[in-house]
């Protein structure tokens, strides 16, 4: 999952990388 945020850096954003 996240993978529709992969748009956004993943720089801080881990929230949306890992979860």
């Amino acid at each position: 999952e996240g993978e529709e945020f992969d748009t956004r850096p993943k720089t801080g954003s881990t929230q949306y990388c890992s979860q």
